[in-house]
């Protein structure tokens, strides 16, 4: 892990951590040996950073895949609850949309 904290710090890259359950994947194996890992960060450089000092990540519920989706929280609401209990999917007709763009550049 030393090579890969290194090169974070050489590229001015910060892993913002994490809230929740702590590992992102897992082996699914039956019968052999059960792994898990967190292999899933948000990684920001400095000046993403300070604009949004209170962001965090969540690692969020687990549903048919053998990777958690993580979601990284700008506001750093404490109130977000971690297991919401569906998954987030993306749609690229979504990306078509007349207001698209518009919503886009309000995030």
């Amino acid at each position: 892990m030393g090579s890969f904290t290194d090169c974070l710090m050489e590229m001015g890259l910060k892993d913002l951590g994490f809230h929740g359950y702590p590992y992102t994947w897992e082996n699914r194996s039956r019968g052999g040996m059960y792994i898990e890992e967190r292999l899933d960060r948000f990684l920001v450089n400095g000046a993403w950073w300070e604009m949004r000092p209170m962001a965090r990540v969540l690692h969020l519920d687990q549903m048919r895949s053998d990777h958690r989706p993580i979601s990284c929280d700008t506001l750093g609401d404490e109130d977000v609850d971690v297991q919401w209990g569906w998954s987030f999917r993306f749609k690229p007709h979504w990306a078509k949309h007349d207001e698209c763009v518009e919503k886009v550049k309000e995030a």
